[in-house]
C-alpha cells in the first residue's frame, strides 16, 4: 500500500470521516431477512405460541450483530450461548434481561468494559430501534428458562447461514449491496467514524479494539453512566439512518414476523416514548432488581470509571495558579535591581511553561517553550511534537501573559545588552546570566515545590496538565467539541492527519478558539496586570 492509500485509509477511520453508505447496509440487512427465511422456511402455526428455529435464529443474528460478533461465528462452537435473566441476576456475558421500572418496557442486554483489572460486564439498554421487537420475543417463555437457547445442531444450521452464499433477491436486483463481512461491522465501522461518540465510550464500544488514536483514551475518564447514554443514543442514531435511507418502494420489505406470530412488524421500529430512567440527560443508570422484606424495587448499581486515573482536582490546580500568581506580584518591584529582575523572570518563565500546558494542551517536552521562528502573530505557533510539526493556538490570555514576559526581557536585556541569543521565546537564566532552554525536569521540581503549598498530600507533574486540558475539552459546556477537535488540540494523529495533509476550516478554528479563551476562566486564573492589549 503506497503512502497515499495508507493517508486516504487513515482519515476515512478517523473520528469525523465519512459514515458508510446507509442504504447499502440496510438492503443488505434486507437480503439477510430473505435468505433467513428461505434457510429455515418457517411454517405458519398461527394457533401454536412455540418459539421456533427461525424465532432464534432471528434473534440470534440481531443480537450478534448489534453486538459486532457475527464475523467470528466460523463454526458452531463460536456461536454463544443467550440467557435471559431476571433483574435480580448479576450481569455476565450473553445475558438479557427486562426492565419494567415505567412503560413502555425496555430490554438490556451485557455488554464488556475493558479496564486494567479485566472485563467488566454492564447492562446496555437496546437501542430504540430493536426493543420492540426484542421485548416481544423475550416475552415467550412457553418452553422455560431455556427458551432462546439453541442446541449444537441448532448452531450448526445457524453457522451455516452466516458463512454460505447469499444470493441477491430479485426485489433487489439493480441496487448495490455491501460485501457480507463488512455488512457484519456495521456498528464498529460506525463508532469509529462518530465524531460525537467520546472516546471513552468509542473504546468501550469497540472492546477496547480499533480505536483509531490509542492514546487518546490515556486522557481522558468518563463513568458507566455516561458511557452507557453515549451508546445508546448512538446506537439508535446507527439504526434511524439505515431506517430513513430505504426508498419508499422498499421501506416494507424491511419487516419479520414477531416472535410465535407471523405478523409482519417493522423490524426497525423506533418507540415514540422512552422508560424514565432512559430521559436522563447525559447518563443512564444500571440497576439491580432487590427484594426487601416489605417491598421489591430496583436499586442503581454503582457505575465504573473508564479511562484517565491521572486528572489532578480541578480546585487544587485552580489554587495552584493562583499561588504561583500571587508569588509573581509579590516579586514584582517599582525598581528592580539585577538579581531581583532575574529571579522574577525566571518564575515568569516557568510560570509561561505550566500556563502553554494548562492552556494549550501542549506535551512537556526537554525544550518547555515555543520557537521564535515558528510563533505567528503570537496567536499561532507550530511546536515539535512526538517527531512532527503540529500547529496550536495562543489564547488571549496566554497572549497577555507572554507580552508581560516579554516586558522583562526587554529590561534585562537594558541592563545586560551581552545576552545571549536564544531561538525559543522564554527560557531561564542561570548564575552567569546566560540564556538556557527550560527543561521538564526542572519544569516538573518547580511545579512540585510549588503544588506542596496547595496541597501538601499529593503530588503532581506538569504532564497531568495535560490530562485536565483533555478532560476539560470532553465535558466543556461552553463548546460542544467533537471528538475529532479534541484530537486535534492534543495532537492525536496519523499519517494524512498532519500538518500539511488536513485543512481547518475558519468556522472550525474560531470554535477551538472560543473554546480555548474560555479555559482561563474555568480554572479561575488571576487577570494579569499591566499586560499590554
Amino acid at each position: 500500500m503506497n503512502l497515499e492509500a495508507i493517508k486516504q485509509k487513515n482519515r476515512r477511520r478517523n473520528s469525523g470521516g465519512v459514515p458508510p453508505n446507509a442504504q447499502q447496509y440496510a438492503l443488505k440487512l434486507i437480503a439477510a431477512l430473505k435468505r433467513l427465511r428461505q434457510h429455515y422456511k418457517p411454517k405458519k402455526e398461527p394457533k401454536s405460541s412455540k418459539v421456533s428455529d427461525y424465532d432464534r435464529a432471528l434473534i440470534y443474528f440481531l443480537y450478534l450483530w448489534l453486538t459486532g460478533q457475527l464475523k467470528a461465528c466460523q463454526d458452531a462452537r463460536d456461536i454463544p450461548d443467550l440467557d435471559v435473566v431476571s433483574g435480580s441476576q448479576p450481569c455476565q456475558a450473553h445475558r438479557l434481561r427486562k426492565i419494567r421500572k415505567t412503560t413502555p418496557s425496555w430490554v438490556e442486554y451485557a455488554h464488556p468494559y475493558p479496564t486494567k483489572a479485566g472485563v467488566v460486564w454492564q447492562w446496555q439498554p437496546m437501542p430504540n430501534g430493536l426493543n420492540d421487537w426484542f421485548y416481544h420475543a423475550l416475552s415467550q417463555r412457553s418452553n422455560g428458562s431455556k427458551t432462546w437457547r439453541m442446541d449444537h445442531q441448532e448452531k450448526q444450521r445457524f453457522s451455516r447461514f452466516l458463512n454460505t452464499k447469499w444470493r441477491t433477491p430479485s426485489s433487489l436486483e439493480g441496487y448495490r449491496l455491501i460485501r457480507r463481512d463488512v455488512f457484519y461491522d456495521y456498528f464498529k465501522n460506525m463508532m469509529q467514524t462518530d465524531a460525537h461518540l467520546p472516546t471513552p465510550s468509542k473504546h468501550v464500544g469497540l472492546k477496547g479494539e480499533s480505536l483509531h488514536h490509542k492514546s487518546a483514551l490515556a486522557y481522558q475518564v468518563r463513568n458507566s453512566k455516561k458511557i452507557r447514554s453515549d451508546l445508546f443514543h448512538a446506537q439508535t442514531r446507527y439504526l434511524a439512518r439505515l431506517r430513513q435511507s430505504l426508498p419508499l418502494a422498499l421501506s416494507g420489505e424491511l419487516n419479520a414476523p414477531k416472535a410465535c406470530t407471523f405478523v409482519e412488524y417493522p423490524l426497525l421500529h423506533a418507540s415514540a416514548s422512552l422508560q424514565a430512567y432512559l430521559t436522563v440527560p447525559g447518563e443512564i443508570d444500571a440497576f439491580h432488581y432487590d427484594y426487601f422484606v416489605s417491598k421489591r424495587d430496583y436499586v442503581p448499581l454503582p457505575s465504573v470509571d473508564i479511562g484517565s486515573q491521572r486528572l489532578l482536582i480541578i480546585d487544587d490546580v485552580r489554587r495552584f495558579f493562583k499561588t504561583l500568581a500571587q508569588h509573581g506580584d509579590s516579586l514584582e518591584r517599582k525598581i528592580h535591581t539585577l538579581t531581583s529582575l532575574k529571579t522574577l523572570h525566571n518564575f515568569r518563565a516557568y510560570e509561561l511553561a505550566l500556563l502553554l500546558i494548562s492552556l494549550t494542551g501542549t506535551r512537556p517536552t526537554h525544550a518547555i517553550s515555543i520557537e521564535k521562528q515558528y510563533c505567528f502573530d503570537q496567536r499561532q505557533a507550530l511546536v515539535f511534537d512526538k517527531g512532527h510539526y503540529r500547529p496550536i493556538w495562543l489564547n488571549d490570555y496566554f497572549r497577555s501573559a507572554l507580552q508581560r514576559y516579554q516586558t522583562l526581557h526587554i529590561s534585562l536585556h537594558h541592563r545586560v545588552p551581552h545576552l545571549n541569543a536564544t531561538p525559543y521565546l522564554w527560557f531561564e537564566l542561570n548564575e552567569d546570566l546566560t540564556c538556557q532552554p527550560l527543561s521538564a525536569k526542572r519544569l516538573r521540581q518547580f511545579m512540585h515545590d510549588w503544588w506542596g503549598r496547595v496541597n501538601p498530600h499529593s503530588q503532581a507533574v506538569p504532564y497531568q496538565l495535560r490530562h485536565n486540558f483533555a478532560q476539560h475539552a470532553l465535558n466543556s459546556p461552553s463548546a460542544k467539541l467533537t471528538t475529532t477537535d479534541v484530537d486535534r488540540l492534543m495532537g492525536h494523529s496519523s499519517i494524512g492527519e498532519r500538518l500539511g495533509s488536513d485543512a481547518l476550516f475558519p468556522v472550525k478554528e474560531a470554535k477551538l478558539i472560543h473554546f480555548l479563551n474560555d479555559i482561563p476562566g474555568f480554572l479561575h486564573l488571576p487577570a494579569i496586570k499591566g499586560a499590554p492589549l
